[in-house]
């Protein structure tokens, strides 16, 4: 089994997939679109369906929005309404909304399914019925006879519940009960909130923070499957540290985690990856220039260069290959480029033995970071227009 899990949400997701992932060991897609997918999926790798619940949280911070279509009218999904039915929700409600949902996951087969329950909140208003499913889970499951395993997932929605150690710790804490009572086998932990693609200063305490959280999962959990993400690069340092089992990927071209029923996280911006640099940049009128910008300094006698002759020879032909493959207009050329990219560097890390990868991921921001250093400064549409910036961040958690 491959040391990775795509997550496939769209039809075009499953092109990304069928091309580039098909050594996956398994699958994860959502109950909100395994109808759209599921016959441009292989028949010969396991899924992982996630019953897609996170969708409430639209409707719980916002009550003007309605609960996501594919979970209207599941009986018993009345408890998801209000915030008084989340603190005391109706145990036979719970209980039949839990075996509705569950046995839609289970229609599809899967090796895997997530136990359904709702991301964190601030405080523990959601303990009570993130409890309940669990055992209403468990219950389901000795019902059913289900033979897969059960992955507990872990959602933070902001950067204030993972902050530091007294932040994170009492909801991991709390999550080993929900463990318990729902007998999964796995932990699936992400920070939605989290675009590790724009740093901004609170990186310089928020990464090490969930480098920290993750260590003190994996000796928590030290039997249990941990899968880590999506990101863009954090998943992958969290794998290559052994602080998770598998990255998950996202197959578009915003490497983060969105929850179900988002309307928006399928119209990302069209961008590019910039292999060298290790980040993407977006399309912008004044892009090609600073492509072309790149290649005459790279071009020159610079005696930046003169000492990395090998590498300035790779870089330039990196470069040279994206200025030829530039098109601003052909967004699905530019998906792939990065899915490519994206790919052949989860490879890279793959091939290595485990206690050598960390080292190279850092060697690979440094790398980044000081190529970067010498490089004219992106678009103004970039943020951070700084082109180490995005590998200056990572480098200190590498290590």
């Amino acid at each position: 089994m491959a040391d990775h899990i795509p997550f496939v949400n769209t039809d075009r997701d499953c092109v990304i997939f069928n091309k580039y992932y098909k050594d996956s060991g398994i699958i994860r897609a959502s109950l909100e679109n395994i109808n759209k997918i599921k016959g441009k999926l292989p028949k010969n790798i396991p899924l992982w369906i996630d019953p897609s619940i996170d969708g409430f949280e639209h409707h719980l911070k916002n009550h003007n929005k309605k609960s996501p279509q594919y979970l209207e009218g599941i009986p018993g999904a009345m408890i998801f309404q209000n915030i008084a039915s989340i603190k005391n929700p109706d145990a036979a409600d719970l209980n039949l909304f839990t075996s509705n949902i569950l046995d839609k996951c289970l229609s599809f087969q899967p090796k895997w399914i997530t136990v359904p329950l709702l991301p964190l909140a601030s405080d523990n208003s959601r303990n009570k019925i993130n409890s309940m499913l669990s055992e209403a889970t468990f219950s389901w499951a000795k019902k059913t006879k289900f033979k897969g395993n059960f992955i507990l997932p872990i959602i933070f929605t902001n950067y204030q519940q993972i902050k530091n150690k007294s932040s994170w710790r009492p909801k991991i804490d709390t999550a080993v009960k929900w463990h318990e009572k729902s007998g999964a086998k796995g932990i699936w932990i992400v920070d939605a909130s989290l675009s590790d693609l724009k740093p901004t200063a609170t990186f310089n305490k928020r990464l090490p923070s969930l480098v920290e959280l993750h260590v003190y999962l994996r000796e928590t959990f030290p039997n249990d499957t941990i899968i880590a993400g999506p990101y863009w690069a954090m998943n992958l340092i969290l794998w290559a540290k052994n602080l998770c089992d598998f990255p998950a990927v996202n197959l578009g071209t915003s490497y983060q985690y969105y929850l179900s029923g988002d309307d928006f996280r399928r119209r990302g911006k069209s961008r590019i990856a910039i292999p060298p640099l290790k980040r993407l940049v977006a399309f912008s009128p004044e892009l090609r220039k600073w492509l072309d910008d790149v290649l005459s300094k790279l071009n020159s006698q610079d005696a930046t260069f003169k000492y990395m002759a090998i590498v300035k020879s790779e870089v330039e032909k990196e470069f040279t290959q994206l200025g030829q493959q530039y098109d601003p207009f052909n967004e699905e050329i530019n998906r792939e480029q990065i899915a490519r990219f994206y790919k052949q560097w989860i490879d890279k890390i793959e091939g290595i033995p485990k206690v050598g990868r960390q080292l190279v991921l850092y060697q690979d921001f440094s790398s980044a970071f000081v190529l970067g250093k010498q490089l004219p400064n992106l678009p103004s549409s970039e943020t951070p227009r700084k082109p180490e910036k995005v590998a200056e961040y990572f480098m200190p958690v590498c290590l």
